[in-house]
């Protein structure tokens, strides 16, 4: 969830039927959440308890409900053609943020690369492909995106994204960027893969 607080549903009433999209949304505003059907868990980095109860919060939005600098999120339309892995790195590495993942993605694919799980080579897919999910980290220096797409008839089939995926009609992805934390990638050793190195950002 993006917001200020941890929330835990503690029964079925009211609060465990909450329906949030990025942003913490009251039932009744004259009741605390704990009177709602939540247990508060924790805050997040920024995060300020309420004793009269909690405050929602929209996850752009500085001030009393969050940190000095939440979350920035960024809708994206990718057109016919786009490559949708060296795309998303290319507009990454132009951003102030350092620090990025994509929350949501749909769409459809006309080329599919993947690479597999254990695998050394990549694998091309080729027809009409709709984009079911797609999950990821973006840094400066790169990205590590993984995808899930399904076939005409609907086998879905789904690995590590590679560069040549090719958008078919659209690619509609909201992305969040992280100005408080850095996301670089090193060579480990121990995988032989460049991974990813996380540090919050200097003040400044």
């Amino acid at each position: 969830m993006v917001g200020t607080f941890y929330l835990k549903p503690d029964s079925l009433r009211l609060g465990a039927h909450v329906a949030y999209a990025g942003y913490v949304v009251a039932v009744q505003a004259a009741l605390g959440w704990q009177h709602n059907g939540f247990e508060v868990v924790g805050t997040l980095p920024g995060g300020q308890t309420q004793a009269a109860g909690l405050c929602g919060c929209l996850g752009d939005v500085p001030g009393a409900c969050g940190g000095a600098n939440p979350m920035k999120v960024v809708p994206l339309r990718l057109a016919p053609g786009d490559d949708l892995r060296q795309t998303l790195e290319t507009w990454m590495g132009e951003q102030q943020e350092q620090a990025g993942c994509v929350i949501s993605a749909v769409g459809s694919l006309s080329v599919a690369q993947l690479r597999f799980a254990g695998a050394a080579e990549d694998t091309t897919i080729h027809g009409e492909l709709e984009i079911l999910s797609l999950a990821g980290t973006l840094s400066p220096d790169g990205a590590h995106l993984h995808i899930a797409v399904a076939d005409s008839r609907g086998a879905v089939i789904g690995g590590h994204l590679c560069t040549g995926s090719l958008v078919r009609t659209t690619a509609e992805l909201v992305v969040g960027l992280l100005p408080e934390w850095h996301f670089w990638r090193e060579l480990d050793p121990a995988t032989g893969y460049a991974e990813l190195r996380i540090s919050p950002r200097a003040a400044g």
